[in-house]
């Protein structure tokens, strides 16, 4: 099929929503050959060298294009109007600049986000394709906010609403979707890739000290939880922290760095590279302070053996069960203790790391490509 993916998020830039695009994308040329073309911005950070017009191989292009970034869309994340009218702006400027003369290729537009969603409504308006989006996120609403009727107004005549948990399911039904509109799809990994081996070699191979290490995978911003991470790097000496991402904390988590011997910080690094960053850690944690979405950095970490220790807020309570981790009320003192559990207790780690790599199989396999893909046709 001939497929248009619209996306603010995707490849070089870092995230759960953004490596997700890549592998979806990749399974729909390379294994059903479908040729899809990725309409999205240049990277947000400044740091990744990027190709406008990427010609990835015969069945997938990705066309970036500029877009006012940098840290602009962290700073304006917690004003949800604001953070729309910027994106999806954009999003359907090129969009609709994109059906004006590609039109008759395209079968199917594929949005991501409520910002693409926007954009693909406008087409669909305009061009009479086959449309579907995909929420990555929960957006809190309350029925009778203007962000919820906006929402409604944009959803409501898309084909298909694919939400990426069952919380974000009820939201929508709730502000009046109708249910039969919603499916459902789950994050996956390459499990070839993201896969159980050696800790001590990984340590070896970043040049760790082998000693008990936790992982943190995401965005430096205060609602991920980032001062929590650095206040046990300074309390628990004796565990390595490695911290990977970047965001609006960058700099402060770099200043901690020099006077922590324990808390590592690794930026811009590719997602192919992550598996030996997971196999050198004994837990990973996401210490969220809001309703967070489906983070695929649990779906990574679980996939390579690593239990996951998460707040228990929004997607995270549907990603992970005790068998394989901690879901935990985000104050500090609740996380320092569960951390200082696994910490003292080697038989509680080997069991959830065992379980982890059980259940990562069984919830996280490529067969959840699939469950998108049939919505295509």
């Amino acid at each position: 099929m001939k497929i248009l993916q619209i996306t603010s998020a995707y490849l070089p830039d870092i995230g759960g929503a953004n490596t997700h695009m890549g592998d979806l994308c990749s399974y729909l040329a390379n294994v059903r050959k479908d040729k899809v073309v990725v309409l999205t911005f240049k990277p947000y950070s400044p740091h990744f060298h990027w190709i406008k017009m990427e010609k990835v191989n015969q069945n997938l292009t990705v066309m970036r294009k500029w877009w006012i970034n940098s840290h602009l869309f962290d700073r304006i994340e917690k004003y949800p109007l604001l953070s729309f009218l910027n994106i999806a702006t954009g999003m359907t400027l090129y969009t609709l600049l994109y059906m004006s003369k590609k039109a008759k290729k395209v079968e199917i537009v594929h949005a991501h986000g409520l910002n693409a969603a926007f954009a693909a409504k406008m087409a669909k308006m305009l061009f009479h394709k086959r449309t579907i989006v995909s929420t990555h996120a929960l957006y809190n609403l309350d029925q009778r906010s203007v962000l919820a009727k906006l929402v409604k107004w944009v959803l409501k005549d898309v084909d298909v609403i694919l939400a990426l948990s069952e919380k974000s399911q009820q939201e929508l039904i709730k502000i009046g979707l109708p249910k039969k509109q919603i499916g459902r799809f789950t994050y996956w990994v390459d499990q070839k890739i993201f896969k159980v081996t050696n800790k001590k070699l990984s340590r070896k191979q970043l040049k760790l000290p082998d000693k008990f290490t936790a992982i943190f995978v995401g965005r430096f911003i205060p609602m991920k939880g980032i001062d929590y991470i650095i206040k046990l790097a300074k309390e628990i000496p004796e565990i390595n922290f490695l911290m990977i991402g970047g965001g609006l904390m960058e700099d402060f988590v770099d200043q901690q760095t020099k006077s922590l011997k324990n808390l590592y910080l690794f930026k811009n690094i590719n997602n192919l590279e992550m598996p030996k960053f997971y196999n050198a850690a004994d837990v990973c944690l996401v210490p969220s302070l809001y309703e967070e979405g489906y983070a695929r950095v649990m779906c990574e970490a679980l996939s390579c053996g690593v239990p996951v220790f998460g707040s228990k807020r929004g997607c995270i309570m549907e990603a992970i069960n005790d068998q394989v981790g901690r879901l935990i009320e985000p104050t500090y003192q609740n996380f320092k203790k569960a951390l200082l559990e696994i910490y003292q207790k080697p038989k509680l780690r080997n069991r959830l790391a065992k379980n982890a790599f059980t259940y990562s199989r069984q919830k996280y396999s490529v067969r959840n490509a699939e469950g998108i893909a049939k919505h295509y046709q």
